[in-house]
């Protein structure tokens, strides 16, 4: 996942899994110029030669994400949770 402004990336791995599951938060630091979030599919095989197949490649607007059919399932909050290891 990727925020265009300020550019912030949160990635996800799952190693060899029939089933994957992808249960994870991420928060990111907006401000006035954040408008989209882009969701990239990727798989990646390789340790030393590094292959890539991009799945699925989606970019979400925020006036899109925040209309009234998603409101309910996006939270934005300017009092972010503190993330661990943070004072």
């Amino acid at each position: 996942m990727e925020l265009n402004h300020p550019k912030q990336i949160h990635k996800t791995l799952v190693e060899k899994a029939p089933n994957p599951k992808w249960n994870e938060k991420f928060y990111f630091d907006c401000d006035e110029k954040s408008n989209e979030i882009t969701i990239r599919i990727i798989d990646r095989k390789g340790k030393k030669v590094l292959l890539e197949h991009l799945y699925a490649e989606i970019a979400i607007p925020f006036h899109y994400v925040t209309s009234m059919v998603y409101k309910q399932d996006v939270i934005i909050n300017p009092n972010r949770p503190k993330y661990s290891g943070e004072e």
